[in-house]
């Protein structure tokens, strides 16, 4: 394979990317703590901001004491210990320890059964200049956030019409951003709630004692294996283009998570025009594909993105296509994903590949469905524990 450039920083993605899973940051929203506004994630999960909590009602979840908060006696505090260590290939990038208290909330929260306005102190920090972590995840009311509310709901509803979302037994804190403008917000972020899911741990309380938190291992991408941009001078297609007819391959997949492609090649005997082209076959598996050429000197000769009419219009953007002046040799020709564009519940995209010369040049596919990118082990452990003070 071919090693080239890093493509994305690590230890951004170790930080954050196995915390953002269900509920991610506004798109207007500044940037805290070093993040990057419109960072590619890869999730396209509802926004979660929130002017306020709507008063709802549901089935009581069970947790690990069900008597109800308010018959604890009355809240008068909050003591919380909050601990988050990240690392990528061993190398730790994150490790933070920070000591909450709290107290009762005197505005509206609807629905809550407790709710804390909180400060923080940072306890301890030996991360490296890499961790970029959200202050509200730790409840760092030391960086950019302001007016932080930690509450508690049987049922919090967030969100309007098609970004509406609904979690059970949730956790969450409210706050607002410093900008350049001035404060912005609030904005409601959920730390935990009945299941845990998208890597969010489950919160539980056993009496006045309460914790959530999630332990990760997983793989963030290193160097790209297979697409080195070696010279600035490759050809690329933004504009409309249209083929006139050429030879077609059978229909091949490629995975939606945007890590694997499909490596074809080409065999060009002479100097010639190559016109080359990647489209959808059905509506189920249509998705936003890219194509990349790939020259005997292992560098890009040619990209292309979003200028051809699908058959089959995926939910976002159009089909590639290019036409590119090719001297003799073997070709490369990279088909892929963009990130988790493939529509809900459909793990595959499918495609033709369509070759347009005046020689007779048939694509051959030489890997199917391989990892773009080197994968690195990162881990990650949070933990959230303390007790609501009652009288």
């Amino acid at each position: 394979m071919r090693v080239s450039m890093v493509l994305f920083a690590v230890f951004m993605v170790a930080c954050e990317g196995d915390i953002e899973g269900v509920i991610t940051e506004d798109a207007t929203a500044p940037a805290t703590n070093g993040e990057q506004p419109g960072a590619e994630t890869g999730d396209d999960e509802a926004d979660s901001s929130d002017e306020g909590l709507d008063d709802s009602s549901g089935d009581e979840q069970d947790s690990d004491d069900s008597t109800p908060v308010e018959e604890l006696g009355e809240l008068v505090g909050l003591e919380l210990e909050i601990a988050y260590d990240s690392s990528v290939d061993g190398e730790t990038v994150c490790d933070k320890q920070l000591s909450i208290t709290g107290t009762p909330y005197t505005g509206d929260c609807d629905g809550c059964d407790f709710a804390f306005s909180i400060e923080s102190t940072i306890v301890e920090d030996n991360s490296e200049p890499g961790c970029y972590l959200s202050d509200y995840r730790i409840l760092n009311t030391r960086g950019t956030i302001r007016d932080v509310i930690l509450g508690h709901a049987d049922v919090l509803e967030l969100g309007e019409g098609a970004t509406a979302a609904s979690y059970s037994d949730a956790v969450f804190v409210r706050y607002g951003v410093d900008g350049f403008a001035g404060t912005y917000g609030p904005y409601t972020r959920v730390l935990a709630h009945d299941d845990g899911a998208g890597d969010l741990g489950v919160f539980l309380r056993d009496g006045d004692a309460i914790e959530w938190g999630v332990e990760t291992e997983d793989f963030t991408n290193g160097d790209d294996l297979l697409v080195d941009f070696c010279d600035v001078s490759y050809v690329s297609s933004w504009t409309d283009f249209e083929l006139s007819g050429g030879f077609t391959t059978s229909s091949e997949s490629v995975n939606c998570d945007g890590k694997k492609v499909d490596v074809w090649t080409i065999d060009v005997e002479s100097s010639t025009t190559v016109g080359l082209a990647v489209d959808t076959v059905a509506a189920e598996t249509a998705f936003d594909a890219k194509l990349i050429v790939i020259g005997a000197d292992d560098c890009v000769e040619a990209t292309a993105d979003d200028n051809y009419p699908c058959t089959f219009a995926p939910d976002r953007y159009e089909c590639p296509a290019i036409e590119v002046d090719l001297a003799p040799g073997q070709y490369d020709v990279l088909v892929h994903s963009m990130i988790n564009v493939c529509r809900e519940g459909v793990e595959m995209g499918e495609y033709t590949l369509t070759v347009d010369s005046d020689l007779p040049i048939r694509p051959s596919l030489e890997e199917d469905d391989i990892l773009r990118y080197e994968q690195i082990p990162t881990t990650t452990n949070y933990e959230a524990e303390g007790r609501l003070i009652v009288e």
